[in-house]
């Protein structure tokens, strides 16, 4: 369904005949009722910066006067504006920006042509250009191939088909939200998600993924479509339990969403009536009243047909009798009221004169404006039961003990016919008289109902067979190569396109051309389970997802893909745009040294070890605090100097070791998501714009900053815009080369791209393109182990003896990539990468060669696997919450984290050691343990220090109750600080913290700890 005339202005180019500027901006803001979004302002006036400023938006000036550019940043960042308004500079006449991803641009100077303002603007979206004195005003159409998603099942009649032009997933359009569902073993953290009028909307648990067993925190929240913006959010009163099994997810609460048009129409509780929400501002407008306890409804032309009673399967309801209204949308009056007996729940279905359900033994057909039944077929076995467990024998997918609420018949209605597609079953009946015209064979997913679409003149089944929608006869079937490496389909119902079948046979998002000619896998993206992806506005929306499932590839977050040529075959190309930027200091001699006991890199150098020799005392006491204007990463300490970067607000900073004092600053174009590393008195850093930075260390001017990827590719991410391509903070030196990648995914806008710089000059010495890898056919290439493909996401580097690591991919220093099957020594590995900040029940930090799926089991023997850890050459220290397994429920917050050592146990690092029956992750050399001890923190950040560990975290009583643990884990009790003896693990001292710690953010140096906390302090710590 697409609706324009709501959430836009008409499509017009207006002139307004005046020269100033006031209340311009905030006047189209106010019209186009934009509520959030992304505002870009270019050679803009100081009235225009107050306007935009003042809204909700995300606002990116482009400048061409470097001069005006660093007076608008001091201004902002005095205001404390920066970061949600920042400034670039630009040549004046090509925009940054991706296609489709603006509501507002402003252009009040330069040479943008209208053409490429249009390009940029989300359909909807709004440009206001000064020429000659004067204003136009264009707002972008909505383009004819794109499509929205207003119901669970697209629309009321069940068709879960989209007109929409989405292609194979290949580039990004924006990424934010939850990076990981909260658990397998609880409730799926997102359980609907729908598109109306350019906005995207979600109904998400909100709660730490850190501990499944917290309560849920469910929340109904809009998004900007097209950029990802946070529009407005709303809480759920009980949406329902999350210790259920995540594949269980009920399809009666995946319909209790409707987005039409500028409403929504939502239950906000398990047992609240349906309420109407205006979609731009999320304001309720309307409670339809007597739908209390209302379990499912679907709307059509402008009714609202309202299941009410006890959810399907729920024991209180054993006979499923449940209320059917039919209410006006508007007004909520009732046009009808009915009670179906058995009703087996899911199964409503609505298309113009006629509506449809099941019971226990019958299709139900009825016309829809009086609930009249016209006609009822039997068929008996549609309320699915669960199979009956049997000791000794596994179930299979099919069985699906405990699944039934999810397995209920899917019923789709078309002009002429009404098909319900069982289990294992598909019949047709004529439309108007019931009649069964043929049964054909399907099969379910897994653990959710069959899928049967109607689509391209034919009814597809999820056997990839095209059946003639009168007769049933097969007229194509779609071969599908590419199966692996998951072992079955992903549990939810899948979502297709009238031009290509989108399932999960890889584990991911496979599109197949309907026209038989075209296969395109994508086992790299995959949606919520129970929920799966989401085909609109040309885009593919997917959702956060639990797995470990191809942890070294598949992406995480919520996130918008789109195709350009992909379809067509191919690899993507990154074409080079080499800018390369000479500053004061290029050149200079620096005088600022490194020197004995500093810590002059991201966790202590390329090993990123997290350990130094230099010793600590364990009796710690506050130094000096300071705060920064934005969550800060971990610091650098160089001498007499503290390098850190403030991330929101872009900007390095250079303490006093001594004072706290900021001695100087640098800001970027971008976030700085991770500290600088030191060489040879100069700082390097990359950005999340694509760019690479040397200063000088001594008092940050520039020596030179460098990119080569293109420079039209800002995406929004997380609330701010990034390249395609984004850079790490944290740089690696390694043999006097400077490594770093600039890229997410390397199937992903073409790949990532590798490389060495000579750190001095800037000078790229080696630089490598790493798409896939793909086979000939140009799948995916599958690995040699179970549930995997070959390739990587973008990372820090680190190093461990003459080979260089992103992740478990290796490479020679020559950037030449190194296949999996020939490393034999280990290093260390982030399964989630070293800035992941949220650890959940399967992602740990190992050192191995690679990261593994595994059994269901962790065994403690088999080596590190702690949430975070920090080695010394053969002994490591981690803090262990959950233990990585597929379906691990052991952890109890209330007795603490386990703070763990272990050493290698002979054999070296050469020697294979596989136990694939007890192990969860693969293991090159065997462990043993050296001692173990619980403490009362989380696991948030981990040195070594000398002879003494620096763990910290949020705190974890025993007598915590949920409410406590919720708080806590949510960073408002505070955190705590933890030292103890490295040879035994006792404690030494406990420090109580303002704030929770920064993921990762303790560094140690010159007798002294430093910790950056989620506030935005930086603690120095000393001695006693």
């Amino acid at each position: 369904m697409r609706n324009q005339s709501f959430y836009c202005l008409p499509v017009l180019i207006a002139l307004i005949a005046c020269s100033a500027h006031a209340g311009e901006l905030a006047d189209t803001v106010k019209s186009a009722r934009i509520s959030g979004g992304v505002i870009v302002l270019v050679n803009a006036g100081d009235e225009a910066y107050k306007e935009a400023a003042g809204t909700k938006c995300t606002v990116h000036g482009l400048e061409t006067d470097g001069k005006r550019i660093g007076a608008l940043r001091t201004r902002l960042k005095a205001a404390g504006q920066y970061g949600r308004v920042s400034i670039s500079g630009f040549n004046g006449k090509d925009l940054p920006h991706i296609d489709n991803l603006i509501n507002l641009i402003v252009i009040e100077g330069g040479d943008v042509a209208q053409a490429e303002a249009m390009r940029v603007l989300a359909p909807r979206g709004v440009a206001l250009i000064k020429r000659s004195g004067s204003w136009t005003r264009t707002v972008k159409p909505v383009p004819d191939d794109i499509d929205e998603w207003n119901q669970y099942l697209r629309n009321a009649d069940n068709n879960a088909v989209s007109t929409d032009k989405v292609g194979p997933p290949e580039r990004l359009q924006w990424t934010g939200g939850s990076r990981w569902g909260r658990s397998h073993m609880s409730w799926v953290t997102v359980t609907s998600i729908l598109s109306a009028n350019g906005r995207l909307l979600t109904i998400e648990d909100l709660a730490s993924v850190e501990y499944h067993k917290l309560p849920a925190r469910f929340h109904l929240i809009a998004r900007d479509a097209f950029n990802g913006c946070e529009l407005w959010r709303k809480p759920l009163n009980r949406w329902h339990e999350t210790r259920g099994y995540v594949k269980f997810v009920p399809t009666q609460i995946q319909r209790r969403l409707a987005a039409i048009g500028d409403k929504i129409y939502c239950t906000l509780g398990y047992t609240v009536p349906i309420g109407i929400f205006d979609a731009a501002t999320g304001k309720q407008l309307k409670t339809l009243t007597g739908t209390a306890n209302t379990v499912e409804f679907v709307y059509d032309r402008g009714v609202i047909y309202a299941i009410i009673g006890q959810p399907y399967g729920a024991t209180k309801s054993p006979s499923k009798s449940v209320t059917l209204k039919a209410l006006d949308a508007e007004s909520g009056a009732a046009k009808w009221v009915k009670t179906i007996n058995h009703y087996v729940g899911g199964s409503l279905v609505v298309k113009d004169a006629s509506l449809a359900y099941c019971t226990n033994n019958h299709v139900v057909c009825c016309q829809s404006v009086s609930g009249k039944i016209s006609w009822s077929a039997d068929s008996p076995g549609l309320n699915v039961k669960p199979a009956k467990r049997v000791k000794g024998k596994r179930l299979r997918p099919g069985d699906l003990a405990g699944g039934q609420d999810n397995l209920n018949p899917t019923l789709v209605l078309t002009d002429a016919m009404l098909y319900c597609s069982t289990v294992k079953a598909v019949k047709a009946y004529v439309r108007k008289s019931g009649k069964l015209a043929w049964t054909g064979k399907n099969v379910q997913n897994y653990m959710k109902s069959s899928d049967i679409f109607v689509a391209g003149g034919l009814v597809w089944t999820g056997l990839l067979n095209g059946h003639d929608p009168l007769t049933g006869e097969i007229k194509r079937r779609l071969t599908q190569v590419m199966d692996t490496p998951m072992g079955h389909d992903r549990c939810y119902r899948n979502r297709i396109t009238d031009t290509y079948y989108i399932n999960s046979k890889t584990g991911g998002s496979d599109f197949v051309s309907l026209t038989g000619k075209g296969e395109f896998p994508a086992p790299w993206v995959r949606g919520t389970c129970g929920l799966g992806p989401l085909p609109a506005n040309g885009m593919l929306y997917a959702s956060p997802y639990s797995c470990s499932c191809l942890a070294g590839t598949m992406l995480t977050g919520f996130k918008a893909l789109y195709s350009t040529g992909r379809a067509k075959g191919g690899v993507m190309k990154i074409d080079r745009t080499v800018r390369f930027v000479k500053g004061e200091a290029y050149g200079s001699t620096p005088t600022l040294k490194q020197t004995a006991g500093d810590w002059p890199a991201y966790r202590n150098g390329s090993e990123r070890s997290g350990s130094t020799k230099a010793s600590v005392s364990g009796k710690l006491k506050q130094i000096w605090k300071v705060k920064l204007p934005s969550l800060p990463t971990a610091s650098v300490i160089v001498g007499d100097l503290v390098y850190l970067a403030a991330r929101d607000t872009h900007t390095i900073y250079a303490l006093s070791r001594k004072t706290g004092a900021t001695v100087w600053t640098y800001t970027a174009g971008a976030r700085i998501d991770s500290p600088p590393v030191f060489h040879k008195g100069f700082l390097l850093f990359g950005s999340r714009d694509g760019w690479v930075h040397s200063l000088r260390a001594s008092d940050g001017a520039l020596a030179w900053k460098f990119s080569d990827t293109p420079a039209r590719r800002l995406i929004f991410a997380d609330g701010q815009f990034e390249s395609a391509w984004p850079v790490n903070g944290a740089v690696m030196i390694h043999d006097d080369l400077a490594y770093f990648s600039a890229g997410r995914s390397s199937f992903l806008d073409g790949g990532i791209v590798v490389y060495a710089l000579n750190p001095l000059t800037g000078k790229v010495v080696h630089r490598r393109q790493v798409s896939g890898p793909h086979a000939k056919n140009g799948f995916p290439v599958v690995g040699k182990r179970n549930t995997r493909i070959e390739g990587f996401k973008g990372g820090v580097f680190s190093s461990q003896g003459d080979l260089l690591y992103i992740r478990h991919q290796a490479f020679k220093p020559d950037l030449t990539s190194v296949p999996l099957s020939r490393l034999k020594r280990t290093h260390l590995i982030a399964s989630g990468g070293f800035l992941d900040d949220l650890p959940q029940h399967r992602t740990y930090w190992t050192i191995d060669t690679d990261l593994c799926y595994g059994p269901n089991k962790g065994a403690i023997g088999a080596g590190p696997k702690g949430d975070i850890l920090a080695m010394d050459g053969d002994v490591f220290y981690e803090i262990r919450g959950y233990l990585p397994a597929r379906h691990s429920t052991k952890m109890i917050p209330q007795k603490g984290y386990t703070l763990y050592s272990g050493q290698r146990a002979g054999g070296g690092a050469d020697v294979w050691k596989a136990d694939w029956k007890t192990r969860t992750v693969p293991r090159v050399g065997s462990w043993k343990k050296r001692w173990s001890t619980q403490i009362p923190l989380s696991g948030n950040a981990l040195v070594l220090a000398g002879d003494t560990i620096i763990a910290a975290g949020v705190p974890l009583k025993p007598d915590f109750k949920f409410p406590e643990l919720s708080t806590a884990y949510a960073g408002k009790q505070g955190g705590v600080l933890w030292t103890a003896s490295a040879k035994d693990g006792t404690k030494i001292t406990e420090l109580k913290l303002p704030a929770q710690p920064v993921w990762d953010g303790l560094s140690a140096a010159h007798g002294q700890c430093f910790i950056t906390l989620r506030d935005g302090s930086v603690i120095c710590l000393g001695a006693q």
